[in-house]
């Protein structure tokens, strides 16, 4: 009995810690950054063209606009990933666009809502692209699991980037 005791305790003391995580933080914050052999004009092209989107950006199968002018601000896109053989559907807001310098979008996943500000910034041999993201998760439950994930979304949102580079710098 003594047993099944401790392991309630500490079913109980986990959960409780668990739900503590999702709201005393119920976002989180990162940056990633990535430097491309390429003229900003052109890295800043390849980035908001979402027809090139889904070969760079993992999971992604395709992007359809919802209503808008295409890469306009104010426009809203329908992002269509398969994850885990599931379809997961997004949406994609731009709130603002100023050509050669900054992309800033929010983005609304089932989990999530996102709020991404993207810089680029001309270097003597390139352009440096700084992403500043911040994640909220919907309910106490999904704000603790973006505790815990922070790191990994952080490392797939910079493999994205490896990718974006590779492409960019093929043209």
């Amino acid at each position: 009995m003594r047993l099944s005791g401790l392991v309630i305790f500490v079913l109980l003391l986990g959960s409780t810690a668990f739900v503590y995580l999702g709201f005393s933080k119920p976002d989180i914050s990162f940056r990633t950054h990535v430097s491309v052999n390429a003229p900003v004009e052109r890295t800043y092209s390849v980035f908001t063209d979402t027809s090139k989107a889904s070969t760079w950006v993992a999971d992604l199968v395709r992007v359809d606009l919802l209503r808008g002018d295409p890469g306009a601000v104010g426009s809203f896109y329908r992002l269509n990933f398969i994850q885990d053989g599931k379809a997961v559907i997004a949406t994609q807001h731009y709130v603002a666009l100023q050509p050669a310098s900054r992309v800033a979008y929010d983005v609304e996943l089932p989990n999530s809502n996102n709020s991404v500000e993207v810089l680029f910034e001309p270097l003597t041999r390139g352009t440096r692209i700084t992403t500043y993201n911040t994640v909220r998760g919907k309910g106490l439950f999904w704000q603790a699991m973006l505790q815990l994930k922070k790191g990994s979304l952080s490392a797939q949102q910079q493999a994205n980037y490896r990718r974006f580079k590779a492409i960019v710098e093929r043209q």
